[in-house]
């Protein structure tokens, strides 16, 4: 692994040819409405991780590789959502759902956020590792609670001073319902949280997709997810 991986690490490995992309009313009206309705429901859900002060995170995760879907089963609405946002030359991906739980609405105040990060995964045979950062990053929203205030999430590109610290504003948006959107998966980006008097949670599938060269393919044993410092999960 150490021959194709020299750093144990991959930079940049495709572009992308916008940086980042929105697409309102993704889906049709029928097929968003069947997913609020299932996902609602939260049969999915398998477990709860406190993402940060007053907010809260249950997710499901999915990896999928060339040879298919290697955790848990896919309901037919995520498969056929997984195959409208799939890039054709991935071959690797993380599919998450997550449900997130705002703040109640109090004084108007600073909301916390996430910390900063790009979207990565790390291929493993016995000691060797090899990083690699997602070429392509597409976010759904699914439904988003009434009056939110926050919740936006941000990207950034690297200062000119090179500081791994040193973040400048490239986007800011406001999520909405059945809002699709797809950017360079990694480009530093973060979710700010969220107050609402709506007890519905903010539900969100991520697809992280990832091209992996086929001679580090071949000798790969174990993804691993990468996990921000400080943090037990991930939601968009």
């Amino acid at each position: 692994m150490r021959e194709v991986c020299p750093r144990r690490r991959l930079e940049r490995i495709m572009e992308l040819p916008n940086l980042f992309e929105v697409s309102e009313n993704f889906l049709p009206q029928a097929q968003i409405t069947e997913l609020q309705t299932s996902l609602h429901a939260g049969n999915l859900a398998q477990s709860t991780q406190q993402l940060s002060t007053g907010m809260h995170n249950q997710n499901v995760l999915y990896v999928i590789n060339d040879k298919g879907l290697q955790t848990g089963s896919l309901e037919p609405s995520l498969l056929q959502l997984f195959q409208q946002m799939r890039h054709p030359k991935a071959n690797f991906w993380k599919y998450q759902v997550n449900w997130l739980t705002g703040n109640s609405r109090g004084a108007e105040g600073e909301l916390g956020t996430r910390r900063t990060h790009a979207d990565q995964w790390v291929l493993r045979k016995g000691t060797d590792t090899c990083r690699l950062l997602a070429f392509q990053t597409s976010i759904l929203y699914v439904s988003i609670p009434k009056n939110m205030r926050g919740g936006e999430i941000s990207l950034f590109k690297k200062g000119t001073a090179g500081s791994k610290s040193t973040f400048i504003d490239l986007i800011k948006l406001t999520p909405a319902d059945n809002m699709l959107i797809t950017f360079q998966g990694d480009i530093p980006h973060q979710v700010q949280d969220f107050e609402t008097d709506d007890p519905t949670p903010r539900v969100s599938i991520a697809l992280e997709q990832f091209y992996v060269p086929q001679d580090l393919y071949d000798l790969t044993v174990e993804f691993d997810v990468i996990r921000p410092p400080g943090a037990t999960s991930k939601a968009d």
